[in-house]
């Protein structure tokens, strides 16, 4: 087997929890997981910064008794705008800190 055979083997697409493939659930709501958010911000600096690339469904910072805990979760309202966000803004330096996304599947939106 030639190594341009065993990675066209190794190539995988996306899969939503419902089995279809990332495409054909586009427009489905998609939580994305943003980490290391300045620990200043507030929900709405986080639908101001995310609001660009769709219609936003909810914007969610966690916090303890010290405040935020400097990460939160941003629901888009199609995985289209939500996979826009995270192709634009992972890595990118705000306030001195570097924004890292997740996606999260659907699966993990069940508790």
């Amino acid at each position: 087997m030639s190594d341009s055979s065993t990675q066209a083997e190794l190539q995988c697409v996306p899969v939503s929890a419902s089995g279809s493939s990332e495409s054909e659930a586009k427009g489905t709501p998609k939580r994305l997981h943003v980490s290391n958010i300045p620990f200043r911000f507030r929900d709405p600096d986080l639908r101001q910064m995310f609001g660009q690339f769709g219609k936003i469904l909810d914007v969610e910072i966690i916090f303890n008794e010290r405040g935020s805990k400097g990460f939160g979760f941003v629901t888009f309202e199609t995985s289209a705008d939500a996979e826009k966000a995270r192709e634009r803004l992972h890595g990118t330096i705000v306030e001195g800190r570097k924004i890292e996304m997740n996606a999260l599947l659907q699966t993990d939106l069940i508790s």
